[in-house]
């Protein structure tokens, strides 16, 4: 293993398991922008950060999602990179779509049978988690709303409105949101946006 290979590593840390071929791009990528950057702030932000995991799935035939899993405590620094880090891994691996996600684990409710010492957090709860998941993929797009369709075979999809304003930000990785979305949750979802007050009132004008 190559000095620049060693120092990469410590970009992740894994809680069990060695470092996949995949986390290890990631890392070499991590690294790479931390070292390259003229930028002081950026450096030292990175310098503080590392993930803890990395998985890729298809989304069409010749793209694929990396999602890249992020310590809870660490996620608010990497809001902070955002795009810089994103774009970084977009560039390593080949235009595919990078979604940054917060490794929060879901805590089962207390039974009869089971109890906890400690009372779990909301935070921790299914509807929390799957909540977070779809704020972390979206992320620095704006969440209006959200509706729960109920089919007459039992099914279900969730309808998540997005700010009108961020549509030509999403609009070429909305499948990509949703089929990391499902792969993470098991949960359908489509995506819809909100119109602004100002063009609602236009539109009205125009048909009267």
């Amino acid at each position: 293993m190559s000095t620049k290979e060693a120092l990469s590593l410590r970009k992740i840390v894994k809680p069990k398991g060695k470092p996949t071929d995949l986390e290890k791009k990631v890392a070499e990528a991590f690294f790479n922008l931390e070292m390259n950057t003229e930028s002081r702030e950026l450096k030292y932000n990175l310098s503080r950060l590392y993930f803890s995991g990395a998985i890729q799935i298809p989304i069409r035939k010749k793209r694929k999602a990396i999602i890249v899993f992020v310590p809870v405590p660490s996620y608010s620094g990497f809001q902070k990179i955002h795009d810089q880090f994103v774009g970084e891994l977009e560039k390593k691996f080949s235009g595919n779509h990078v979604v940054l996600v917060s490794n929060k684990r879901i805590f089962k409710p207390e039974t009869k049978k089971v109890s906890f010492k400690q009372k779990r957090p909301m935070s921790r709860s299914l509807t929390n988690v799957h909540n977070s998941i779809l704020e972390n993929i979206l992320y620095p797009c704006e969440v209006i709303g959200r509706r729960t369709h109920y089919h007459l075979n039992g099914k279900k999809t969730f309808k998540v409105i997005l700010a009108g304003k961020d549509k030509t930000t999403v609009e070429g990785r909305i499948q990509t949101y949703t089929k990391v979305y499902k792969h993470l949750t098991q949960k359908n979802i489509v995506f819809d946006y909100s119109i602004s007050p100002v063009l609602k009132k236009e539109k009205r004008n125009k048909r009267k």
